[in-house]
């Protein structure tokens, strides 16, 4: 049997530290899409309407699923109780296991690309609900004030057509 004695390793520490920040940026990630903009809330069925939407919602959920394992499975091997002792090997070959860096950077990238990934559904979102609210607000404006807007573009048009025949 073989007892691995280990120095002081920062790696778990970061791998807490990186799984803690997406959790936070997921939470910052989802209220950002859903929160009431200027006081008016969008129904949750308008931003899934547009598949485009749908399809990257559903890619960042898987991402940050993904990072969230490839972050936790080295936490959980490197814990793990009897993980100080190897048993059953030749005391002059055994090696002491250690922490996966590269599947915690695999994590961490992961990671990156999920908070790009709220970025891009935060876009597609505001794009959502800008054109919810513009066909709203057409639809409850009294029809005098549509009149109004119009007889206005259309003295705007008479007055440009007039400075191009008058040049």
């Amino acid at each position: 049997m073989v007892i691995c004695k280990y120095p002081s390793d920062p790696t778990l520490a970061y791998a807490w530290l990186s799984f803690g920040f997406l959790l936070l940026c997921s939470a910052v990630g989802w209220f950002s899409l859903f929160y009431s903009y200027k006081g008016r809330k969008a129904p949750t069925s308008v931003f899934f309407r547009s598949s485009t939407f749908f399809s990257f919602f559903t890619i960042t959920l898987g991402t940050i699923g993904l990072a969230a394992a490839f972050l936790l499975w080295p936490i959980a091997t490197h814990h793990h109780p009897n993980y100080n002792i190897t048993g059953n090997q030749d005391p002059h070959s055994a090696t002491c296991p250690t922490a996966k860096t590269g599947v915690l950077g695999g994590g961490a990238f992961l990671s990156l690309n999920s908070s790009l990934l709220w970025l891009v559904c935060f876009i597609l979102a505001s794009n959502a609900r800008e054109d919810y609210f513009e066909d709203l607000d057409s639809v409850e404006k009294p029809k005098h004030i549509e009149k109004a807007e119009a007889g206005h573009t259309t003295a705007l048009e008479d007055d440009y057509s007039s400075e191009i025949i008058s040049q």
